[in-house]
């Protein structure tokens, strides 16, 4: 990494800012390690980029699957 590198605070990608995960609410109480329980963690803009991409396409997925199941239910509501 460049030391120069500009540092951005965005939501943790890991717990979402919640701070804890409820999956692993047996060690430690749930509490998020990748932003220390805070909700946030500082990445370079570059890393903060990419993380946005990877959510934009996640949301695309979901949209695009949503259409695909409401389709197939409308296919087969039709049959007798």
């Amino acid at each position: 990494m460049n030391a120069a590198a500009k540092m951005t605070e965005v939501t943790c990608p890991k717990c979402d800012g919640a701070k804890r995960i409820d999956g692993f609410g047996h060690v430690e109480s749930g509490r998020c390690f990748r932003c220390a329980g805070n909700g946030t963690v500082l990445l370079t803009q570059r890393q903060a980029y990419d993380i946005n991409a990877a959510r934009v396409t996640d949301a695309a997925q979901v949209v695009a699957n949503n259409a695909r199941t409401a389709a197939q239910n409308a296919w087969l509501a039709k049959l007798p």
